[in-house]
């Protein structure tokens, strides 16, 4: 399946972490067997309860995920 991993991070995010991070989840995807077509970082300045993110970036990714046929979107946010 044609997988999209995205990383979401805040302002204050660790740069080191991030691509710590994107990297582990794209590991874990193919790992389940998942075919990793593309990765994403998105800047989110804060978390909109309806979306994660702004309306704007998530039709953003949106078209993104229908123009590369994504079939399957793992996402990576820290919560805490």
């Amino acid at each position: 399946m044609k997988t999209l991993c995205i990383e979401a991070v805040l302002p204050e995010s660790d740069t080191f972490m991030i691509e710590e991070n994107l990297l582990e989840l794209k590991e874990l995807g193919q790992t389940a067997g998942y075919d990793i077509i593309d990765s994403l970082v998105i800047s989110i300045p804060r978390f909109f309860s309806a979306t994660l993110m702004s309306q704007p970036l998530a039709e953003e990714i949106g078209l993104d995920i229908k123009e590369k046929e994504v079939e399957v979107v793992l996402l990576n946010v820290d919560l805490s």
